[in-house]
């Protein structure tokens, strides 16, 4: 329902979208992660988005790159920027 009205809005104000699915501490071991990005997936591929699968990429972030379970400190987003940084350029070019 969410994504649904997110598309609405996307519509409406004629956004071009890029999406990035998430990553906590410890991986993907938290189900309902696993399952929001897969559903975000589905969502971008039924609606032609652009998404960045962080989930999927070979990210090595210990636990010093959050701050908490999903909130990273300055290095773990200048690590999280520098995984999706090709991706997001070829996107934008």
């Amino acid at each position: 329902k969410n994504l649904d009205n997110l598309k609405e809005i996307i519509e409406n104000q004629n956004i071009i979208p890029i999406f990035i699915t998430q990553i906590q501490y410890d991986g993907l071991n938290n189900y309902a992660l696993f399952i929001t990005n897969e559903y975000l997936k589905q969502f971008c591929k039924v609606n032609g988005y652009s998404i960045i699968k962080l989930d999927e990429m070979n990210y090595k972030l210990d636990d010093k790159d959050f701050y908490d379970h999903v909130h990273t400190t300055v290095q773990g987003s200048l690590k999280i920027s520098n995984l999706i940084f090709r991706d997001l350029k070829k996107i934008l070019n």
